[in-house]
């Protein structure tokens, strides 16, 4: 039955994507990687997970490969078909810095969006991603953001000084970039059943758990490629990066955190787009 199970979460994606065009070999890959996901005990904590690789067009890349929103759609904010790259190293759905976005509609802090509402102790945010941005600049890989800083978010901030992540947080887990590929991979924060939060570089503690002093969930939508900082929404800080997957989830261990970024580096692999 679990199998049985599995195939049915699949083919979900599947069906959607089929007429947006997925290969045979795309394919196998997405099933192998759903089917080590759930050996891992992952597959469960996963609330919200996007693809942004591997399959041909960029209409399929706006397919969710797992959700518990009613529809399986990003809302596209003015990507177009050229921002899309399915394989290589130039893999991945890529922002231009001022005017474009992905919306979730994934909105952690509503129960009405958010059949399973994440707590502040319990949540990870997780991409899959290539480059670096200008100094200078504060950009969002995902995330929601407001007035008072408490964010919910995977960023690169402070003048391009950090990339940094935060479960509506007012102080977040950081770790000072230390070279021009600390940003290729899979980052990720999480707090794993308690204030404290610790961020993870492919996998890897990256920087000292930060306590969450103060915040909650903005009660709007998490973005992609930039920051949402309204119900309406309202993007700012977009992103350059390649941006070539996510996962909204339970709060991981330090085991599990391991084990989603091996599985998405062994994916992107299959699409010759490892980043590590």
């Amino acid at each position: 039955m679990p199998f049985l199970a599995s195939n049915r979460l699949r083919s979900g994606f599947f069906n959607v994507v089929t007429s947006a065009s997925i290969g045979t070999s795309a394919r196998n890959a997405v099933n192998s990687f759903i089917v080590g996901l759930k050996a891992d005990g992952l597959w469960s904590l996963i609330y919200d997970m996007g693809l942004f690789a591997g399959v041909d067009q960029l209409a399929a890349a706006l397919v969710k490969v797992k959700t518990p929103l009613s529809s399986r759609l990003l809302t596209n904010v003015n990507f177009v078909s050229g921002d899309y790259v399915a394989t290589g190293s130039t893999a991945g759905l890529k922002g231009n810095g001022s005017s474009k976005a992905l919306d979730t509609l994934y909105n952690a802090g509503s129960s009405g969006t958010n059949p399973q509402s994440n707590s502040l102790t319990n949540m990870s945010v997780f991409a899959y991603v290539k480059g670096t941005e200008a100094s200078g600049t504060t950009r969002w890989i995902i995330g929601t953001i407001n007035s008072g800083l408490n964010r919910t978010s995977l960023a690169w901030q402070n003048g391009g000084a950090q990339e940094a992540g935060g479960i509506g947080a007012l102080s977040v887990a950081a770790s000072a970039v230390g070279s021009s590929t600390s940003w290729d991979g899979a980052l990720m924060v999480t707090a794993n059943g308690s204030n404290n939060q610790q961020y993870y570089r492919n996998g890897s503690a990256a920087g000292a758990t930060v306590s969450n002093t103060g915040g909650a969930h903005n009660p709007w939508s998490l973005a992609i490629a930039a920051a949402n900082g309204a119900a309406t929404p309202s993007y700012s800080f977009y992103s350059t990066r390649y941006i070539r997957g996510y996962a909204l989830t339970q709060g991981m261990n330090s085991t599990q955190a391991a084990n989603l970024a091996s599985r998405w580096n062994t994916l992107m692999t299959a699409f010759s787009a490892n980043t590590y």
